[in-house]
């Protein structure tokens, strides 16, 4: 089962790996992602993740789901995703709102469908 602390240190090591990967500082991230420094900063610091529209930025900068951003190796995205769909419900419906309201219904759910099929 994910921690919190587990789950802020593979957001951490992602975010990290992939500012580096395209050659950004953690300023031009926090631009592209529109968060300010000291926000992304935590972020890379392990002292939170990014909230579910800041997730949904970077997932599409990267071309990654949601969820490769949260989970250590491919193996354990399932095991990700379902600790994540446990959460408490009001965590979950805030994530599933704001997914809905950035994507469309639609898109949302083929992104959804997507996950499940896995």
């Amino acid at each position: 089962m994910y921690t919190q602390d587990k789950l802020n240190n593979n957001v951490a090591e992602k975010l990290r790996m992939f500012r580096k990967s395209i050659g950004l500082t953690q300023e031009a991230m926090a631009e592209k992602l529109n968060v300010s420094v000291s926000t992304y900063k935590a972020y890379e610091l392990r002292r939170g993740i990014p909230k579910a529209d800041v997730l949904v930025r970077l997932s599409s900068m990267a071309n990654k789901p949601i969820n490769y951003f949260m989970c250590e190796q491919n193996g354990e995205v399932e095991q990700c995703w379902s600790d994540i769909m446990n959460c408490s419900d009001i965590n979950k419906l805030e994530l599933m709102v704001r997914l809905i309201h950035y994507f469309g219904y639609d898109k949302f759910k083929n992104e959804i469908d997507k996950l499940n099929d896995n």
